[in-house]
């Protein structure tokens, strides 16, 4: 008989639920309003941080809501003796840590700089043709 890779379960995960309700729903509104303010000033390369942001802020929601609904969050995805007890929104709050580390190592666009016009012009009227003819000590000829 083949070994399963992992197995459906039940396993909830209550806390002290009047105490720490509070505490998940300022974090998570913390969280959210950051998160949202983050993805308003994104640039226009930063396409993983486009995605990773709206999974982060969907998985600590989902997480919330069972907090809210249930009292606990329920974990049933139990990958047997190699790894914890996990559900759907902690697979969204990791793949979206995951691409923000993509966008954290992905090399940035080089800035362009705006040089001094200003100095630009004054060179160049110093060396055009009738400053080059001014009175000076004369050739030998």
């Amino acid at each position: 008989m083949r070994p399963e890779l992992f197995r459906i379960a039940d396993v909830s995960a209550p806390a002290y639920f009047v105490l720490l309700l509070t505490g998940f729903l300022f974090a998570t509104a913390a969280a959210a309003v950051f998160i949202i303010s983050l993805y308003r000033k994104l640039e226009p390369h930063q396409k993983a941080l486009k995605w990773a942001l709206p999974l982060v802020l969907g998985g600590a929601l989902g997480n919330l809501v069972d907090r809210v609904r249930y009292q606990h969050v329920i974990d049933f995805i139990d990958p047997y003796h190699y790894w914890p007890t996990f559900n759907v929104a902690d697979i969204w709050i990791v793949a979206g840590v995951a691409l923000m580390a993509i966008d954290m190592f992905t090399p940035r666009p080089k800035a362009v700089t705006v040089t001094d016009t200003s100095k630009a012009a004054t060179t160049s009227a110093a060396l055009e043709p009738d400053a080059l003819d001014a009175p000076g000590p004369k050739a030998r000829g």
